[in-house]
């Protein structure tokens, strides 16, 4: 039986509560500045901000802001610090894809905006949970090279991929 002691179980809160709305606030804070510009490098890379891809790209700046905001303040990190980042981005996409999927082959219809608040918040907060679970673990071998490596793997399918003219059910306005 694991017991959790209250010091473990304010820092798991802390870590994850936090985190993730830091995370939320990057979010939306990125989402509104991509609709509410008229730049043309921003039309290029986000042609449409409604898009399950423009999530995605939502995510990856929010968590790059989280990334690079412990970066600058934290004396020292935690093991599999970005490997740990990456994963939860990784669980973020998934559980994205899945319920905004779910919604949009079951009702068929534009997917409201509380609908998107629900499945943000329900995507961070996993994230930042297996995030959290994956620091826990012993420091895993190769875990910057592997945290590095797929952190700019997803960057550059993301840029590639927004570059690119491509149709499908993840790049159409919903």
């Amino acid at each position: 039986m694991i017991k959790i002691n209250k010091a473990e179980n304010r820092y798991f809160l802390k870590e994850v509560l936090i985190k993730s709305m830091i995370i939320g606030i990057s979010f939306y804070f990125f989402r509104s500045l991509v609709l509410s510009s008229n730049s043309r490098f921003i039309s290029i890379v986000f042609r449409n901000p409604n898009s399950l891809f423009s999530l995605y790209k939502f995510f990856f700046l929010a968590v790059t802001v989280l990334v690079i905001g412990e970066y600058l303040i934290m004396f020292k990190l935690p093991p599999n610090f970005l490997l740990s980042r990456v994963i939860g981005l990784v669980v973020m996409f998934l559980l994205t894809t899945i319920l905004y999927s779910g919604y949009y082959f079951s009702f068929g219809a534009r997917i409201r905006t509380a609908f998107l608040l629900l499945t943000t918040g329900i995507a961070i907060i996993f994230g930042q949970i297996i995030s959290y679970r994956v620091q826990k673990r012993k420091n895993l071998r190769w875990g910057h090279s592997l945290g590095f490596f797929n952190y700019f793997l997803i960057a550059t399918v993301l840029m590639g991929l927004s570059l690119a003219k491509l149709e499908g059910f993840i790049f159409l306005d919903s």
